[in-house]
């Protein structure tokens, strides 16, 4: 439902992969995933991400699923999801 509290939104999404990306760049020196995060009005946005999951929440699909869209391997996973 998209009331849920724990509904993962396209801003929470966002945010998320803000975090993530400084999360491994600060532990390995490389970049998690290579698509550039822009700074927009409302914070810090990977377009690429936006725009899939823009259209995936407005049909109210849920978007948790959408890590695979920056092809981030299991490995680079785990390492952040640990420090997280």
């Amino acid at each position: 439902q998209l009331a849920d509290a724990g509904y993962l939104t396209n801003m929470k999404l966002q945010k998320l992969f803000y975090y993530a990306q400084g999360v491994f760049l600060g532990m390995t020196g490389n970049r998690l995933f290579i698509d550039d995060i822009e700074v927009w009005t409302y914070g810090s946005v990977v377009a690429t991400i936006y725009q899939k999951t823009i259209v995936m929440e407005s049909m109210g699909r849920n978007i948790d699923k959408v890590f695979n869209i920056l092809c981030v391997s299991q490995e680079d996973r785990a390492v952040v999801i640990a420090k997280l």
